[in-house]
């Protein structure tokens, strides 16, 4: 008879995951930045999680949970965060810098922090949690500006006229924060349109146009009060204009 050896195996995990945001070496920590741009310029980036070294003999990793804390909610996981066991292939996230509406009279930086909570595929006898991983997120955001080269406005506004009273021309100043279609109108005291001076969208600036005192179809408007109302998505303001022999 041949003689037999009994084995006890313990079920335990013999090698722990090893959570990293590097393939070759252990990185508990990175910065994901997004450089410096004008609204409307960034695009997406990227950070991979990996299970280092992974063989036959250890555990999957689980990333179990991803919270992102400050950068006032500009930044995010596109699609949302959903758990995941890594094995040999790493599990790549897609980050989102939400730049709309950033508009700033000066560069303005953006940052965050991106905590990937990390353990042991859970089951496993042995199993425990294992090192948070730590992505640190940073966007800033240029002062725009607009074809004149001034600093693009914090408000829009529609600014008074001048001359006022006018007997020839008067400009029309106004400013506008943000990018979009844009109406600047004239009126009658009756609220008869009288000229459409702009009625295009546009980009954010500061801009001035002249009204000769015409109407639309170029004929000269008679001495009087007339209206100039200013309309965008998010604003609309009138102001008054009087033109004199």
């Amino acid at each position: 008879d041949n003689p037999s050896i009994m084995t006890t195996l313990s079920g335990l995990v013999l090698d722990h995951a090893v959570p990293s945001l590097d393939g070759a070496s252990q990185v508990l920590a990175e910065l994901v930045d997004w450089g410096s741009q004008e609204e409307g310029n960034f695009t997406n980036q990227s950070t991979t999680v990996e299970n280092l070294n992974y063989g036959a003999l250890q555990a999957l990793l689980n990333v179990y949970d991803a919270q992102i804390t400050g950068g006032g909610g500009r930044f995010s996981i596109q699609g949302g965060f959903t758990a995941s066991d890594i094995g040999g292939t790493g599990e790549t996230y897609t980050l989102v810098f939400d730049d709309l509406g950033a508009t700033v009279a000066m560069d303005s930086t953006y940052t965050a922090t991106l905590v990937f909570s990390t353990r042991d595929q859970q089951g496993l006898p042995g199993a425990t949690n294992l090192s948070d991983l730590t992505v640190n997120l940073s966007a800033t955001v240029l002062a725009a500006t607009s074809s004149s080269g001034d600093i693009r406005p914090t408000l829009t506004k529609l600014h008074p006229a001048a001359p006022n009273p006018f007997a020839r021309s008067a400009q029309i100043r106004f400013d506008l924060a943000q990018s979009g279609s844009v109406d600047l109108s004239i009126y009658d005291v009756q609220g008869r349109l009288i000229r459409d001076m702009v009625h295009s969208w546009m980009p954010a600036g500061s801009y001035s146009v002249t009204w000769d005192g015409k109407n639309q179809t170029g004929l000269d408007t008679a001495p009087g009060v007339y209206f100039y109302i200013l309309q965008t998505p998010n604003y609309r303001d009138t102001r008054r204009v009087i033109k004199v022999q």
